[in-house]
């Protein structure tokens, strides 16, 4: 970063798409429980009198349609995968800019060359983004509990507990080969299945070393973000 202060336009652009993404997530979300139908119903009830008369009227409600439901799944799935695309894209935009200061030093890429990268490979990171959207969807399916009160607690908390630990070591295997599998490509230019396989290949000799650096670091900027977090919310008190 030192050599390329320039990296930071990039982190910069990627951050303004991340906010933009949120705040049109949040206004259509938020719009979608505006949309409703008037609907006529009709009731009917009796009289308690001796011949049993009954009496119907007719009012109007607001019901939400079937179909909302559907757009705000869909609408959640779209962001969810939305913020990995941004994040590949980060990622190429990072590797890129460092891969080429570091094979051809004396020719320094500007950032602007990282950001227009991103055209082409634009497949390869949506394929990624997509394959750790559904990582992470299972990691939150296998992590969710209910019923810890329940008799069966004994029982049913240690599969809970591997449940867990499974989907988070899944989540962190796909995060880590579709991580190194976009720096793969932003060097060599592949596909997404060829650089792939190239990255299975590396990381059957070096699986351990990159779950490892993988796990780690994503533990040390998860840290420091809540350190700093901290730090300006004891500042402002």
């Amino acid at each position: 970063m030192k050599e390329n202060p320039s990296i930071f336009i990039g982190g910069l652009f990627c951050k303004l798409l991340f906010v933009g993404n949120a705040a049109f997530f949040v206004y259509f979300f938020a719009e979608s429980f505006n949309v409703v139908e008037v609907k006529k119903s009709t009731s009917t009830y009796s009289y308690y009198t001796n011949d049993g008369s009954t009496s119907s009227f007719s009012y109007c409600s607001f019901e939400s349609p079937s179909y909302v439901g559907k757009i705000d799944w869909f609408l959640c799935v779209s962001y969810l995968w939305s913020i990995l695309l941004f994040e590949k894209m980060r990622l190429s935009i990072i590797a890129g800019v460092v891969g080429s200061w570091h094979f051809h030093p004396l020719e320094k890429p500007s950032v602007w060359l990282a950001i227009r990268n991103i055209g082409p490979s634009f497949g390869t990171l949506s394929v990624s983004a997509l394959i750790s959207s559904i990582a992470e969807y299972i990691n939150k399916t296998l992590n969710q509990t209910s019923g810890w009160c329940s008799p069966t607690i004994c029982f049913t908390w240690p599969l809970r507990l591997v449940l867990c630990c499974c989907g988070a070591c899944f989540k962190t295997l796909i995060q880590m080969l579709t991580k190194y599998s976009v720096i793969l490509h932003v060097f060599t230019g592949k596909p997404f299945v060829g650089s792939a396989k190239s990255v299975f290949k590396i990381m059957s000799r070096h699986f351990k070393g990159g779950f490892v650096t993988e796990v780690t670091s994503k533990s040390a900027l998860t840290l420091g973000s809540y350190a700093f977090s901290l730090g300006i919310a004891m500042v402002t008190w």
